[in-house]
């Protein structure tokens, strides 16, 4: 059941492929919080990420969402890289959605983004951020955010870290973030969901680890999760 002011609830949802089981898996997005998926590849990150989107159906378990308007940030680029930023605005501009030109433009002004580069020769680090400025300029009050600081360089951090803290608590957003940095986890997030090969390790709040020793905290859990 969705607790009140929770923008996407799963609970004890599964998938299975033919070579990833995700089991029982539970989760409640509410707003202005920002819980983190944090677990190494094949975790089962993404295909939460896909669950709660909407983008592909749980096996068992139940899926509620309480808004249609979601920013999906996906691992990768979904548009072409053979256009420019300039070139890219105009295609925005006629999509079905609630595109904010001018908070676009600041984005891009605030990561120092080159309007008039192909995004193919951006560096990664830059292609991560317009791909985070593309989903946070349409306002939308979920964002569900898949690896998208994984390849932001050391200096490119903090705007963009900046910004996704500013956009939760001007927009009072849920954020679902999937990452494998524990710097990320320290910064940003509420609370962090622990996932290893499909299933929930643990589910830790900031209280718990903010300050501490993430990465011993991790090591006890897993050392715990295979005593079981």
């Amino acid at each position: 059941m969705t607790t009140k002011g929770a923008f996407v609830s799963a609970d004890t949802v599964s998938k299975t492929y033919p070579k990833f089981v995700l089991t029982d898996f539970s989760i409640q997005a509410a707003a202005n919080e920002t819980i983190g998926l944090l677990g190494d590849t094949g975790a089962g990150k993404t295909t939460i990420l896909d669950i709660l989107a909407g983008l592909i159906s749980p096996d068992g378990g139940s899926i509620q969402r309480e808004t249609d308007n979601i920013g999906y940030c996906f691992a990768q680029l979904p548009f072409p890289r053979n256009l420019t930023i300039n070139q890219l605005v105009h295609i925005f501009r006629h999509l079905a959605w609630p595109w904010q030109d001018k908070v676009f433009a600041d984005y891009v002004t605030d990561f120092s983004l080159p309007r008039r580069t192909p995004v193919a020769q951006l560096a990664k680090s830059q292609q991560a951020a317009l791909n985070l400025a593309v989903t946070l300029a349409h306002n939308a009050p979920l964002l569900l955010l898949d690896e998208v600081t994984e390849n932001l360089a050391l200096d490119d951090r903090p705007p963009v870290l900046a910004a996704l803290q500013a956009y939760r608590h001007q927009h009072q957003a849920g954020i679902v973030l999937a990452t494998r940095r524990l710097d990320d986890i320290q910064v940003l997030c509420d609370r962090f969901i622990l996932l290893k090969q499909g299933q929930t390790v643990t589910t830790l709040a900031a209280d718990a680890y903010r300050g501490q020793d993430l990465t011993g905290i991790i090591k006890h859990a897993l050392s715990d999760r295979r005593q079981d």
